[in-house]
């Protein structure tokens, strides 16, 4: 009878990752497809002059790019905004929350006023597909 267990157990053992690796194939299929595959390409196209005659460049379109004073000015700007926009974002969430969550008057009518643009959206789609699935 113990013999007979230990067969089992392998069997079993082996079943189970096949059908983990079934159930994991569906998120693989799809992080290769629309992440993996895409990025490979834009490598690809980096590295040649156009699609058409596909001339190998290695890194001529990075210094072209590089040198675009309208790239540049871009960049910099870009810089410059997340610099002030992220920081200011974290601490203007971090203040609402604690806003949200200090004793002062009429706070569930505040908290209602504040949070319902942010459930509407969802309460208005989940009502649309509800209606899709009765007909």
């Amino acid at each position: 009878m113990k013999a007979n267990k230990k067969q089992i157990r392998p069997r079993r053992r082996l079943f189970d990752h096949i059908n983990g690796f079934i159930w994991l194939a569906p998120s693989f299929l799809g992080v290769t497809l629309f992440y993996i595959v895409p990025f490979g390409v834009i490598i690809y196209y980096s590295l040649i002059d156009n699609p058409i005659q596909r001339n190998f460049v290695f890194m001529d379109n990075f210094s072209s790019l590089f040198q675009n004073t309208a790239f540049r000015l871009a960049a910099i700007n870009t810089l410059k905004f997340s610099v002030v926009a992220v920081p200011l974002a974290v601490v203007l969430a971090l203040m609402l929350a604690l806003l949200l969550e200090a004793r002062i008057p009429l706070k569930s009518q505040f908290r209602t006023f504040f949070l319902s643009p942010l459930m509407v959206p969802v309460a208005s789609v989940v009502l649309i597909w509800r209606g899709l699935f009765h007909f």
